[in-house]
């Protein structure tokens, strides 16, 4: 339930056989595929052979949830002035998946990662720096620089849940600090035009310092 009466779904993964003891968990954060968790269920297996609990959920468009959050592609720049941000819409989702992940049956609360792709791997960025209770950090794609998404002109054709509000024009090299000491993979394809590898190259120079 991330709002009151407002329900959303998520699959939920686990390792066979169980271990006696509570698993290393992973929350799988949704990317933008109309298809939700399907898209990422090898993901998730994946981890489960591995001895991990996993959780994956449906965010805005997906599943049953009929949430809007591609304002700025499709003429709606007015979302801006009044406030309205996907990418804190995005992170009230991922904060109530972990609100359930960590009650359940065989769940490490003290052992909890999250992973995600594209606008997963911004929302998962988000997450660990808004919540204490993710203890290690894997985003793959969905994290560069302001700079970066202005001289490719990425707010004509990308999705608002990649841009959170910004009025003292922060960096995510910035917001990694929030993060530290906890460990953080940043993961990026080769060529992917969105998040080009020059990125995690200047992420990863600045983070360190």
């Amino acid at each position: 339930e991330i709002l009151p009466d407002c329900w959303n779904s998520a699959c939920v993964y686990r390792p066979d056989p169980m271990p006696a003891d509570q698993a290393p968990t992973v929350l799988i954060t949704s990317g933008h595929s109309t298809h939700g968790t399907f898209f990422s269920q090898r993901h998730a297996i994946m981890w489960a052979r591995r001895g991990y609990m996993v959780m994956g959920f449906d965010t805005f468009e997906q599943g049953d949830n009929p949430g809007n959050h591609h304002g700025l592609s499709t003429n709606r720049q007015d979302w801006v002035s009044m406030g309205f941000t996907a990418a804190g819409g995005e992170l009230w989702n991922s904060i109530r998946a972990l609100d359930i992940l960590e009650k359940m049956p065989g769940v490490d609360p003290t052992r909890i990662g999250v992973t995600g792709n594209s606008g997963g791997g911004a929302h998962s960025f988000f997450l660990a720096l808004a919540d204490e209770r993710i203890k290690v950090a894997a985003p793959s794609c969905g994290v560069v620089r302001p700079k970066h998404q202005f001289d490719r002109q990425h707010l004509m054709t990308h999705c608002d849940c990649m841009f959170y509000h910004n009025p003292f024009q922060r960096d995510p090299i910035e917001f990694a600090r929030l993060f530290a000491p906890r460990p953080l993979l940043l993961c990026f394809a080769m060529e992917d035009y969105l998040f080009s590898p020059d990125q995690y190259r200047e992420l990863y120079a600045g983070i360190q310092k």
